[in-house]
């Protein structure tokens, strides 16, 4: 995961995704989320979609907050209110922080 960071930080997105890919593998719960980020800055949305979804099976609030995003762009608000709500009640999410707190509580009071 690291070593995907360091390559996706000198635009060598290939090598990056490869790493990613590895350490989804080996069980990284950050991977399949920056992984799905990086799919989607490239517009490859349905590939995203799936590495988010599987980061939100592991309870990663990145995913969903990745997730949003995916929805977002697809122009679906209702989703995305839904995956904000999940974001601020669902308990043992892993990578939250009270930055995607205060993204999510904006999305669903305001929006």
């Amino acid at each position: 995961y690291k070593i995907g960071n360091i390559y996706e930080e000198e635009n060598n997105k290939l090598e990056a995704k490869k790493w990613y890919q590895a350490g989804i593998n080996a069980g990284n719960l950050q991977s399949s989320s920056t992984l799905g980020m990086l799919e989607i800055s490239e517009g490859n949305e349905e590939k995203a979609k799936e590495l988010f979804l599987r980061g939100i099976e592991q309870k990663n609030a990145e995913a969903i907050l990745g997730m949003m995003g995916y929805y977002q762009k697809k122009g679906n608000d209702k989703k995305i209110k839904e995956l904000a709500k999940k974001i601020l009640e669902e308990k043992g999410l892993l990578y939250n922080s009270l930055n995607l707190n205060n993204i999510a509580t904006k999305v669903f009071l305001y929006d």
